[in-house]
């Protein structure tokens, strides 16, 4: 196999991983502002329930 093939194999193989990441990146992202929000909505609660 020529050094061009091993070359473009690991090129398309780090791109591969890069575009893993950056899924997980987004998602992990979208889990964290859920989990914030969540957070936040439980604590309005928390404080109209103790206003009442």
């Amino acid at each position: 196999m020529a050094f061009g093939e091993h070359a473009d194999r690991f090129g398309w193989a780090a791109a591969r991983r890069r575009r893993v990441l950056e899924q997980a990146e987004r998602e992990q992202a979208r889990e964290s502002e859920a989990a914030r929000e969540r957070l936040l909505r439980h604590a309005a609660g928390a404080e109209h329930r103790l206003a009442a």
